[in-house]
Order: structure tokens, then C-alpha cells, then sequence
């Protein structure tokens, strides 16, 4: 993985790429290029980058590196936010070939990332699997809130009723996790008697989009549904509009 401009930071993993990543945006320092081994040993490049892109948005500029034909994997790499390919073995001509395209998007201008307002906001993030909770609780603090998180329902419950009233302005609740699942929790929280415990927005996190999975949701007590992996824009979008709406 590179960092091309101020510097160059090289790593031997996906998780560790994560790490610098994380690093970076802590700094207000984001890698303007990564480069990633398509294959790894602890993360392949695919899962890397696609947590990268999570994390930072339109604003890192990724490149997979593979010794293999790409055309196999180009339409799940899309997806997961690779922006170009080079083959192995790396040659500088191909290099300096991918940073002029890249640098002529749009004159080499970044689009800019828009500014949500939820500083100071505080959220219960509940998740079961770590590299998931903690690339959302890092997306929410880089948008200023505080997060408090939860690896199961059980915990989840817990947390709320053990907070002041009003001390949460949403929830984040995966669906599916070991102890008590996210449907039970809502409704155990739903079933508190205080008034927070009502109004409070409760958003599913889940991969399972179907229509009967939402309406689950929408049944136990859950005020919107977002579909894994987490989109930040849409992930803020929702939180926003959601407190919004229970602040009122």
C-alpha cells in the first residue's frame, strides 16, 4: 500500500493496510493512492480494498495489483471500489501509466465529500464480527460522533437501559449475532417504560435485503434498514434524516 505525494508507506497485510488507513483519516491525512496484491495471505486484496473504500469514501484512489487475468475478477472488484488494475510484473512504465489516469479524472480533482451534520451525536453501534465495528465506529467518529458498541443483543440492552434518558440519539443493530439476534434486542428495548426507549431510531444492519427481512424489522421495532457492506454516504443519510426526525 502507497501513500503517493507526502510519502510512501509500504505494509505486508490487508489488516495492517486497514490500520494506516484508520491512522491517516485520524490525521486528516488520507492516502491519496493505495496500491494492493490482489492475493494475500491474512486478507486478499479484494476484502482489503473493499474495507478501504468503506472507510475513506471516493477519496483514495485504489489500484489492485495482480499477476493473474483480472477479467474474471474485474466486476466483483468494481464493486468492492478498486479503481484500476496492473499486472505483475510491475513494470514503471505501467505504473506511471495508472497514476496519468487516475490524475486526469476531472483534472485531478477530488470530489468533494459532503458534510453531514451529526457532531456530538452519540450511538450505540451493536455488532458481533470486530473488523465490522470497527471500521463503522470509525466512520461515525470521523463524522463527530461518540460511539458506544455492543457484540450482542444482550449487551445492547443492557448499555440502553443502564444510560440516562435521551442519552442515545440512534442505534445501529445488526440483525444476525450470537446470544440474543437484533430483532430480539430491538424488542426488548422497544419494551422498556421510558420514553426514549420509543422514539429512539433503531436502524437494522444486515446483507439480507429481501422484502420479508425488512418487514421483520420493521415489525420488531426498527426504524430503517441498511444493507451490508455499509455505504457511508447512505449510512450518514440515514442517520441523519432519522434524528432528525426524533428530535422534532
Amino acid at each position: 500500500m502507497k501513500e503517493i505525494g507526502a510519502g510512501t508507506e509500504w505494509v505486508d497485510s490487508g489488516f495492517k493496510a486497514i490500520e494506516a488507513v484508520k491512522k491517516s483519516i485520524g490525521t486528516e491525512r488520507l492516502y491519496d493512492i493505495a496500491m494492493i496484491d490482489w492475493r494475500m495471505p491474512d486478507m486478499d486484496g479484494m476484502e482489503t480494498a473493499r474495507h478501504i473504500r468503506r472507510l475513506v469514501g471516493p477519496d483514495t484512489m485504489i489500484i489492485m495489483i495482480t499477476a493473474y487475468d483480472w477479467a474474471d475478477i474485474e466486476s466483483e472488484a468494481r464493486a468492492a471500489g478498486v479503481d484500476i488494475f496492473i499486472s505483475k510484473p510491475l513494470f514503471k512504465t505501467a505504473i506511471f501509466d495508472a497514476f496519468s489516469r487516475i490524475y486526469s479524472k476531472e483534472g485531478g480533482s477530488k470530489p468533494e465529500r459532503r458534510k453531514f451534520h451529526l457532531e456530538g451525536k452519540q450511538i450505540l453501534l451493536v455488532e458481533d464480527n470486530d473488523m465490522n465495528r470497527e471500521i463503522a465506529q470509525t466512520l461515525l467518529e470521523m463524522n463527530g460522533m461518540t460511539v458506544e458498541s455492543a457484540e450482542n443483543g444482550a449487551q445492547a440492552v443492557d448499555i440502553f437501559s443502564g444510560r440516562p434518558q435521551g442519552h442515545f440519539h440512534a442505534v445501529l443493530m445488526d440483525i444476525r449475532m450470537p446470544v440474543m439476534d437484533g430483532l430480539k434486542a430491538t424488542e426488548k428495548i422497544r419494551a422498556l417504560e421510558r420514553r426514549d426507549a420509543q422514539t429512539v431510531p433503531i436502524l437494522a444492519m444486515t446483507a439480507n435485503a429481501f422484502e420479508e427481512d425488512k418487514i421483520q424489522a420493521q415489525r420488531a421495532g426498527m426504524s430503517g434498514y441498511l444493507v451490508k457492506p455499509l455505504d457511508v454516504d447512505v449510512l450518514m443519510e440515514a442517520l441523519e434524516k432519522h434524528i432528525g426526525q426524533a428530535d422534532k
